[in-house]
């Protein structure tokens, strides 16, 4: 029969084997995510550039008289 630090064992690296896949599965998620989103993200120098481009077609032509 088992004695009682045998069982204490098993539970021990069963849980620690269902933390190790729960990490495995939320890092798995997380990487996911995060390259979801980044198909969404637009680099501020691509902003900036784009709003600099814009203003300057949007701004009055002064001419000289």
């Amino acid at each position: 029969m088992t004695s009682g630090v045998d069982v204490n064992d098993l539970l021990e690296r069963a849980f620690s084997s269902y933390v190790k896949a729960c990490l495995r599965h939320a890092q798995k998620d997380y990487f996911e995510k995060l390259m979801r989103d980044s198909a969404y993200v637009v680099p501020l120098d691509a902003v900036t550039f784009e709003i600099d481009i814009n203003f300057l077609n949007s701004s009055p032509q002064h001419t000289a008289a």
